[in-house]
This record gives C-alpha cells, structure tokens and sequence, in this order.
C-alpha cells in the first residue's frame, strides 16, 4: 500500500478519535454552564467534540490566538499548557499531513487552560474571552468546509437556536408567574421581622407563616413544567436555580421562625404583683435560639442567592431583604443576652438587692438631677420586694460614722468632682449624697453609691437604677391614675413630669412638698409591685424614649448584666470619642434653689475638617434662657444664699469637647473658664448667673486633628436642643 494512502487514512481515523477525544477531556473539567451536572456533562461533551471537529481546517492564525490568550489568563503550569497550544500550530506548516491534528489537539489545550484560568477585570469577563476566542477557532474552521457542511451546520444551529429561545420563552413565563409570590414572599418576611423588631410575637410569626406559603409557591412555579428546558442554558440556568432555591430555603427558614415563635408566650414573662416566673424566661433560650438559627440560614440563603451571575433585577430585590435582617441581628443578640442574664439579675441564683434613685432636674445635675428619694428593692427567685425607702438626708446623716465614711474616687475624677464629694482628707461630707449625680457618667455614679450606701445605713447592693421625674411618669402608663394626699388631681403619665417638676412648689410649703414627693415615689414604687404588668415588648415600647433621653438607667456590679445594659442603651456611660468629633454640655445648679427646672438650652454646632489632613475647627454656640419669675414663688425655687436676686440661675456650665478649647465668650464678650480632661474628652468648666427672663450666650471655638472616616465630609453643622441639665452628645467618626 502506497506512503500516502496510509498516512491519509491515519489522518482520517485520527480526525474521527480527536473530536471524541475533545468531547471527553471537556466534559471532565470542573466548568458548570447549568444547574445540573448531568446537563453539564452532555453540554460540554458535544461543545468540546464540535469545537475540536472545526478546529481541524480552521487558520492556524485562530488556534494560535486561542491558545495564546488561554496562557495569558491561565494559572501555574497551564500557562505552559496554552504556550504549547499556540506554538505547536505555529511551527508545524499547514501543509503537513497531521497539521489538522495538530490544530485540533492545539484547541482541547486551550479549552483545558481556558477553564483552569484566573478572573480578571469584571465578573464573567474571563468566560467572555474565551468563548469569543474559541467561537472565532469554530466559525473559520466551519468557514472552510464544504458549502453542503455548512448548511448541515448551518441548520444544526438554527434547531438549537430555536430550542433554546423556547426554553427561554418557557422560563420567562414560569419566572414571570413567580414574580409575584416571589415579591409578596419578601415583603411579608420583612414585615415580620419589623413586627419582631417592635415585640409583636405572634404578628411576627403569622408574617412568616404567609411569607413561608409565598415562597412555597414561588418555588413551586420555577421548579413546573415550564421551568424544565430552563435548567440546560447557560446562565438562565444560574438564574433559575438561584431563585428556586431562595424560593426553598426562604419557605424553610420563615416557616422555622414562625414554629419558634408560636413556642414564645410573652404572657409567662409578665411581672404580676411583684413576680415574674424566672423558670419562664430560662425556657425562652429554647425557641429564641432556633428563631435566631432560622433567620440565620435565611440570611445565608439570600447571600448565597446572590451569585455574580444573578440579573441585577433579582439582586436589587434581595438586598432590601438582607438589610433587615443584618439589623435585625442585634436586636435578636440583644433578647438573647436578656434571656441569659435575667434570671441571675431577677435573684434565681441567690437574693439580689438594688438600689433606686430618684432624681428630678428641677436642681440640676450633670447626670440629670438631684436625688431627693431612694428605695431600696430586694429579689429573691422572681419576687420583687421594696425592703426601704428613704431621702436623700436620711443617707446624708445615715451610717454610725457620717463624717468618717470613704469614698474611692478615680484618680481622673479627682480635681474635678472631689470637692462635691469629698473632704480634703479622703472622708464624705454630710452633702456627698445631694452631689452624688454631678459625675455625668453612670457607671462612675453607680460604684459610688453601691460602695457609699452601705456605709450609710444600707446593706451591700448588687446594682442601681436611677429614674427621674419623665421615667416615673412614663411608669404610671401600667399603675394607672395615682391619688396622692396633697396633690391637687390624680397624677397620670400626661400631667405627673410636668406637675414634679413645677407644679408641686405652687401649691406647697417645703416640708409638705418633700412629704408629697415621698408619697408619689413611695405609691408609684408600691403600686408596680401590686399590679400585673404588660410583656416585655410592651414596657420596652413605653420606656424605650425615657431610656434613650437617660432618663430611666442601671448599673449592675456583673460584668454580663453590665453588658447588657450597655447594649440595651440603659447604662448611662459618658460616651467615648474614638478620635471623632462631639461635644457635651452638662448643667450643675450653684444656686440651692430649685430654678433649673425653667432653663431652656439651645444653640448650633459647626465645625470645618479638612478630609487629608484631619485639622478640625469647631464653633459651639450655647443659648442659655432663664424663665423663672422673680416672684410669686416660694424662696426655696427661686431663692438663694448668694445674695442674688430672686429668680437668678447660677450654673456651673461644663463644655465637653473633642478638639482643644481655644476661646470662649460670653455674651459676646471674651471670658475664661477652668480647662481639665476627663473621659478622654477636653472640658472647660465656668459659672454663669442669669437674671430672670434673660438669655446668656456662650460661644466656644476649638481647634486640633480628628481622625475622620468619612474623607468627603468637610463641614458638619449640627442644631442643639438641650433638656434642662441633660447632656447631649453629637459625634462624628
């Protein structure tokens, strides 16, 4: 038999066994086109067996750019893969009887190295390249064949081209028809977890019980009849599993959440008469862990959802979703801490003892106000018990030893607050109870007194609350109308702040007043312990504004329970700057009277940051307006042993600022003030006496460097609208 003839029948049979071989080796790569792996194997089987059949007459030119930019792209010793796939069509001459095997075994190459390659620029813009590269080797090597080829290849595309629009056609109208429940799915387990972030338990779990049946159907549409083609074409395929299986995961995990929450009874939780069932909230970890665990794997499900392939319409629609329940995660981390803690905090692992302060800013403090009543609130395994009560005087003069009691303050508070506190010799005072609050820090405040009462008359304490005229009010919401000897009408939560603070000294003596606060304090204390009170969500829902404003705060000698407090927004820590912008005003009364109660506060803050430097300015303006009369009331409210006029407000205004303070005027005029640093904030500190019915001004400018996040944020101007003796706080990261 003739060389030629052998070697033409060698190369036909090679031609036949490569394409197979390039159908083979392609199906085997880890490329996943579809949903399915099955689907995935037969597609890149035909793709790589067709790809490497028009490789064979297709320019070498073609093959060589194919395997040239698959080394380009490729990872560790692939590139010497492509490099090999683009040389070898370039060196055999296409008139060599095996350059067509050459050019065939040159693109299976550059499939391999194609696949194995590493992402650069956008997503999907490395498939991108090599489909364009490897459909360029395809269509000149169909190119090249016989006119009868290409229209059998020509026809074959037409058929796949057909099938492929019906299934697209298919799928858009399965999609379409779980649009609808898709959305309603998504907007009902949002709402529930609205109605969980307000405590409404079993609004919550009927939300996602109907979001859990909306998903279902959603799942079921995508996953009909009409869905099925959908699952074999690249990218749509993506697509529809990403939703179908959102669609399953979603109807699990909401329907999980709403099992966990039919399994939560608020009522078991409730105060009644003076107990609460500890055993009750220990079994609440139970269903709030499995809650917590299905809001989890929906959150995974909407990120895994979220594939780079999804169309931007689908990701745009989860991502609302996946907001609200990355915030819903700390308000859900905050209830289980509650669950943990609460029963060592309610005595079911030994008697706990609190102190409780009553303060009222009608004397201004700088952590609110005067202390003018105190209890004192025993707990034993959920029973709640006021086992004293007293005034501010009684703790004053209390202890066997008054004048030799000791107090240890931080070494920062020293210089600052010793002198309201302490004698020269490290003793209290017999007023160190009445200058217990001008420390605006809470924490601080509750040490002191937890180690001061006991030396006092009182037995060791295991934490302190502090509430003030707002917070009592805020607290007849749930005892109901209280008829108090002495007072002119029943109080309620709408007239009992109003009536504390200036109402009282209208219509009684000094003594008779002190008497008449008392009893409120004494009643509203009683008639919480004797009355069924609501759940947690709904007492959450009324003291949540008092709280947040420091008017209702705790302290807790536990570590965890402190923690607790913190996150719950009840611990009353001066806050920290962190290397931001901010800035306190603290108010203290100099006058013995009780006039804070008519200063009204405002002003403006600005300040100037220079975003790659960090050199900040800063303009604090402070309106102090006094609106006491200057008769008409008792000497005690609008007197005072300075020898000013009635009516007169003497401060001791405190500015707490980030930056350094660099000048300050009152009134227009330069003045000075006495400069400490405490908490990590700079502080300028001076007395201020207004007239009745004047304003003063007070203008402090600062200067320095801030750490700042936000690097286009230059100019920040912030209003003031400051309670009487409350510290407000602006900061800027």
């Amino acid at each position: 038999m003739p060389a030629g003839t052998r070697a033409e029948r060698a190369q036909d049979a090679l031609g036949l066994f490569t394409p197979l071989l390039g159908g083979i080796v392609t199906s085997l790569l880890s490329v996943r086109p579809t949903e399915s792996r099955p689907v995935d194997i037969v597609l890149l089987f035909l793709c790589g067996a067709a790809l490497t059949w028009a490789a064979s007459t297709a320019p070498w030119w073609a093959v060589a750019t194919a395997g040239g930019l698959s080394a380009a792209l490729a990872k560790g010793a692939f590139v010497w893969v492509g490099v090999l796939s683009a040389a070898a069509v370039m060196i055999v001459p296409p008139s060599h009887p095996v350059s067509k095997s050459v050019r065939q075994v040159s693109t299976i190459g550059a499939i391999v190295t194609f696949a194995e390659a590493r992402v650069v620029g956008f997503h999907g813009l490395t498939s991108l390249i090599a489909c364009t590269a490897l459909i360029a080797v395809a269509v000149t090597g169909v190119i090249r064949r016989p006119r009868i080829v290409r229209r059998r290849v020509l026809a074959a595309f037409g058929g796949v081209a057909a099938l492929t629009f019906a299934a697209i056609v298919l799928l858009g109208i399965s999609a379409f028809s779980a649009r609808t429940p898709l959305n309603d799915g998504e907007q009902q387990a949002r709402a529930a977890i609205d109605e969980l972030n307000r405590g409404d338990l079993a609004a919550a779990a009927s939300g996602f019980e109907v979001a859990a049946e909306s998903f279902r159907d959603a799942r079921g549409k995508l996953d009909g009849p009409l869905g099925v083609l959908g699952r074999a074409l690249p990218v749509v395929a993506q697509n529809r599993s990403a939703v179908a299986e959102l669609s399953a995961g979603a109807e699990e995990a909401t329907r999980l959440a709403a099992n966990a929450l039919r399994q939560i009874d608020p009522d078991s939780v409730r105060v009644v008469n003076g107990r609460i069932d500890v055993a009750a909230i220990s079994a609440l970890a139970v269903p709030f862990e499995e809650l917590a665990d299905s809001l989890t794997e929906l959150r995974t499900d909407v990120e895994r959802a979220g594939s780079p392939w999804l169309l931007p319409q689908i990701t745009r629609r989860l991502a609302p979703l996946a907001d609200d329940l990355d915030r819903n995660n700390s308000h859900l981390a905050r209830a289980r801490h509650a669950i943990d803690v609460a029963p060592a905090l309610l005595g079911a692992t030994g008697t706990r003892r609190y102190f409780v302060a009553f303060t009222t800013p009608a004397e201004a403090r700088a952590l609110g106000g005067f202390m003018g009543n105190w209890a004192e609130l025993t707990i034993t395994d959920g029973h709640i018990v006021m086992t004293d009560f007293g005034r501010t005087n009684d703790l004053n003069q209390g202890g066997p030893e008054p004048e030799e009691r000791h107090l240890a303050i931080p070494d920062e508070f020293v210089a600052r607050w010793t002198a309201d506190l302490l004698d020269a010799d490290g003793t209290t005072d017999l007023a160190t109870w009445s200058n217990i609050t001008k420390p605006p820090d809470f924490p601080t405040v509750g040490r002191m007194i937890s180690e001061l009462y006991p030396q006092s008359g009182g037995r060791s304490v295991d934490g302190v609350l502090l509430l003030d005229v707002e917070a009592i009010a805020a607290l007849l919401n749930f005892t109901g109308p209280l008829e108090i000897e002495g007072a002119p009408e029943p109080l309620t939560a709408e007239n009992t702040a109003q009536f504390l603070l200036t109402g009282q000294y209208e219509i009684a003596a000094s003594d008779e007043r002190v008497d008449l606060l008392e009893r409120i304090a004494q009643e509203t204390v009683r008639r919480l312990l004797t009355t069924a009170l609501p759940p947690p969500a709904e007492l959450a829902a009324v003291l949540s504004p008092v709280t947040q404003e420091g008017r209702l705060l705790a302290w807790s000698s536990n570590s965890k329970e402190q923690a607790l407090f913190e996150e719950i927004g009840m611990a009353g820590a001066f806050p920290r700057l962190d290397g931001g912008d901010g800035f306190a005003v603290t108010v203290d009364n100099e006058a013995a009277n009780k006039a804070d109660a008519y200063l009204r506060v405002d002003g403006s803050y600005e300040s100037t940051v220079d975003a790659t430097t960090g050199a900040a300015s800063g303009r604090l303006m402070i309106r102090l307006h006094n609106d006491a009369p200057a008769e008409g009331l008792p000497d005690y409210v609008i007197g005072n042993p300075l020898g000013l006029p009635k009516g007169t407000n003497r401060m001791r205004l405190s500015v707490y600022t980030a930056l350094p303070i660099t000048s300050v005027t009152v009134n227009g005029e330069p003045a000075t003030m006495e400069f400490d640093d405490v908490f990590g904030w700079h502080v300028g500190m001076r007395y201020v006496a207004i007239p009745p019915g004047q304003t003063t001004e007070v203008v402090v400018t600062t200067s320095g460097t801030l750490i700042i996040d936000e690097s286009d944020v230059t100019t920040w101007t912030q209003p003031l609208a400051i309670a009487p003796s409350f510290q407000i706080v602006f900061r800027r990261a």
